[in-house]
């Protein structure tokens, strides 16, 4: 399913075989080191983002890679692309949210990143909801502490019925932000940003 909102292009689909997949992943979890991520004191996450370890984990990481890959195919096919006309370039890290851990509102926009993805490893009941904007204005809101307008629909609020398996690929630049994780139960999810760059005979 691709639908739009004001008026940017979403994917939303359960990735085929993630049962398989989930299960690989128990080698990630047990091999990898896990350390807080602080941008600010609004966000409390245990992530791999942004330290050096997680390049040597790259080939797990690959495999994911392998799965989401038509995904992304008939989601760039959307914009009237070709896959077979574009470089990609990935960078992946998982996040864990425990009790009573949550995310701010942020974006992955930066010169490198066209689009981004996050693919629930496992998301049980009350663990949290990954909340996207059509409002570009909605950082301004949330840090100037009129968190009322949240939940008006002036922002265009928009969460995603997802599930353990899920996968949403969007641009980098929309903002989101991830709810308290309100269960006794771990949230994990693996995150990624996707650069492209369109060779020069397109």
């Amino acid at each position: 399913m691709i639908f739009d909102l004001n008026p940017t292009p979403y994917l939303l689909t359960k990735v085929d075989g993630c049962e398989k997949l989930n299960k690989h992943y128990d080698e990630l979890l047990k091999s990898e080191e896990y350390r807080p991520q602080i941008k600010d004191k609004h966000s409390k996450v245990n992530s791999t983002y942004a330290h050096t370890g997680a390049e040597d984990q790259q080939d797990i990481y690959d495999k994911l890679m392998d799965s989401i890959f038509p995904y992304f195919a008939k989601y760039i096919n959307s914009f009237g692309l070709s896959t077979n006309k574009i470089n990609f370039g990935m960078d992946v890290w998982h996040n864990i949210y425990n009790k009573g851990d949550h995310q701010a509102v942020h974006s992955h926009c930066s010169c490198n990143n066209v689009f981004s993805f996050i693919y629930f490893v496992k998301l049980p009941p009350n663990s949290g909801d990954v909340c996207f904007f059509g409002n570009d204005l909605s950082k301004h809101f949330y840090y100037t502490g009129f968190n009322d307008i949240l939940i008006n629909p002036i922002t265009d609020k928009f969460v995603p019925k997802v599930e353990t398996g899920s996968l949403i690929i969007f641009p980098s630049h929309r903002e989101h932000y991830v709810s308290f994780n309100e269960s006794g139960d771990e949230r994990i999810t693996i995150s990624g940003n996707i650069g492209v760059k369109l060779d020069a005979d397109i």
